[in-house]
């Protein structure tokens, strides 16, 4: 189900998220034409997900950093079967017991931050930052006479920077332009449950998943869905910080790796 991810490499951070989306591939329904056939045109859906780069305190960051941390089981809660957000950088401390909470790993947070720097995504550099952005997935189901699908090839995953929500999460509190986190990241999550209420088959929501797997949506950006019904949560003063903006290119989500690859489980 969807929730809250720590990946303390883009090794965890694809493996995570190509599986999230093998779960949401695996829900397609096959169309008129298609059950029987051994195999099917391709398909296209997009998911919503959010990046967190965020520094503890003991490497200089600031309160809305360790607001992010201590409420990360919270958002974690709230945002369950709504999207998902990845922690970057970060990794359980006890990965049989989360209840002992996380653990910062100073090198593999550079190394993700580096990553996309290198990929040519605009970062702040500050303590705290969120990138909301759409993944795209593309595969070919194979229905092989079932109403779900047996089998599930040919999946490419990218991320498409083009046309992604950045936020300052740091320098948006000091200077009052977004509310505080929590306020910030409740407004995002209804706004994101009055997207999925919206019927399917409309002409705003045209592919929507069971509770269980989240929201998808198929032909326009996540971001353009909720844009509009964010503002009515958060204030159209805050909103104008919050635009959909070209920060890096699309990119492939096998393209986002480095040496530093972890075996700790998500």
């Amino acid at each position: 189900m969807p929730g809250d991810f720590v990946a303390s490499t883009f090794f965890e951070f694809q493996r995570t998220l190509t599986h999230r989306l093998v779960d949401l591939a695996f829900e397609s329904k096959p169309s008129g034409d298609e059950p029987g056939k051994e195999s099917s045109v391709e398909r296209h859906f997009l998911m919503p997900i959010g990046l967190l780069l965020v520094v503890d305190e003991e490497n200089g960051g600031d309160v809305t950093s360790q607001q992010l941390v201590k409420g990360f089981h919270l958002l974690d809660l709230e945002s369950a079967s709504i999207i998902d957000f990845y922690f970057l950088g970060w990794r359980w401390s006890w990965p049989t017991d989360r209840s002992k909470g996380l653990h910062f790993a100073l090198s593999a947070f550079h190394s993700c931050r580096d990553v996309l720097r290198q990929k040519g995504i605009k970062l702040f550099g500050s303590s705290a930052e969120l990138i909301l952005v759409d993944a795209h997935c593309w595969f070919r189901p194979d229905f092989r006479g079932k109403e779900k699908p047996a089998a599930i090839g040919n999946m490419r995953v990218s991320l498409d920077f083009s046309q992604a929500i950045h936020v300052n999460l740091s320098r948006g509190r000091e200077d009052a332009e977004i509310p505080p986190i929590g306020q910030f990241f409740e407004a995002l999550i209804q706004a994101t449950k009055e997207v999925r209420a919206t019927p399917q088959g409309s002409d705003r929501v045209v592919f929507s998943v069971s509770d269980k797997l989240g929201l998808a949506t198929a032909k326009q950006s996540f971001l353009e869905y909720v844009f509009d019904k964010w503002g009515k949560f958060i204030g159209a003063k805050t909103l104008k910080h919050l635009a959909a903006r070209n920060v890096g290119p699309q990119i492939d989500l096998n393209e986002l790796t480095f040496d530093a690859a972890s075996s700790l489980g998500s």
